[in-house]
């Protein structure tokens, strides 16, 4: 099977989709791992899996997808990989997200995914046509009536299909976000460890007023840059607990917070347990630059 495609193209995201279902075409038996409606947190290691998320209801929140800020919004479709891994936070509300993932091990064509993951999100315009493709390839996955990999490929083929219309109707454009915004994120992300930054220096990175840009902003993030900031340096924070031996005060500092108190206080404001107990019930958390080498 000869899986040579170029995603530097405009259409990258119907071409990875026509490279999964060209996969799945070839395969005797789908290499299907995952396949379900879920309404708790989602964590995913660093593996060679890719696939369809679906956030059908509700919104988790900001994830953490390869260290950086992600968002998937309720009615959003996203195709994507865990090649270096991602994590949600708890839901506060309830929340539907339907999920489906291929096991691309040994796979060649897709060794290029340990290097530049794939991530991108549309709004969807048929969302009851999306859930309904799901729900089949979810059904036919688990119950044990469908013992015929012809049946799973044919749901799973579908449901390329229909989510290559969404991409296809709605490019997605970094979640929609004015440029301005996805600027002063990257900007933040590079510079959050300096305690210094200020919402000027925000402002002035993304090229707008300080009023035009927290207005912006906040319309387009529901909160403010400041806020946004906070919530990142938690954000890289666990990352420290989970793959460092720091103290929660080195932590603190590295991460841009001049106080250790506020830290903590902040942390378990986010997450709702302290520093320490955090690092406690992350201890078995494999670092992405351990996964593979």
């Amino acid at each position: 099977m000869s899986l040579n495609y170029e995603l530097t193209c405009m259409d990258k995201n119907c071409v990875f989709l026509d490279m999964l279902a060209d996969f799945v075409s070839c395969s005797p038996a789908p290499p299907l791992c995952h396949a379900s409606l879920q309404r708790a947190r989602s964590f995913n290691n660093p593996s060679p899996l890719a696939g369809l998320l679906f956030q059908s209801r509700g919104d988790f929140g900001e994830w953490c997808v390869d260290g950086k800020p992600w968002c998937l919004p309720e009615s959003h479709l996203a195709i994507g990989c865990t090649h270096r891994g991602s994590s949600s936070p708890v839901p506060r509300k309830p929340v539907e997200l339907w999920a489906v993932a291929l096991n691309l091990e040994g796979i060649s064509a897709f060794d290029f995914l340990w290097e530049n993951p794939v991530r991108q999100t549309t709004l969807t315009s048929n969302p009851g046509g999306l859930t309904a493709a799901f729900e089949k390839t979810g059904i036919r996955f688990s119950d044990p009536l469908y013992t015929d990999p012809l049946l799973l490929k044919a749901s799973l083929l579908e449901l390329f299909a229909v989510a290559r219309r969404e991409f296809t109707r709605t490019p997605p454009q970094n979640l929609n976000r004015p440029a301005p915004v996805t600027r002063a994120i990257g900007w933040m992300g590079a510079h959050s460890h300096d305690p210094e930054i200020t919402l000027d220096a925000v402002a002035s990175a993304a090229g707008l007023s300080i009023y035009h840009f927290g207005r912006t902003f906040r319309e387009t993030m529901g909160m403010s840059p400041m806020q946004y900031l906070r919530k990142l340096r938690v954000r890289q924070s666990c990352g420290l607990l989970r793959g460092t031996a720091l103290r929660i005060n080195e932590i603190a500092h590295a991460v841009g917070f001049r106080d250790p108190l506020y830290f903590s206080r902040l942390f378990r404001e986010i997450n709702g347990k302290s520093p320490l107990a955090f690092r406690k019930e992350a201890g078995s958390f494999t670092p992405p630059s351990a996964a593979r080498e």
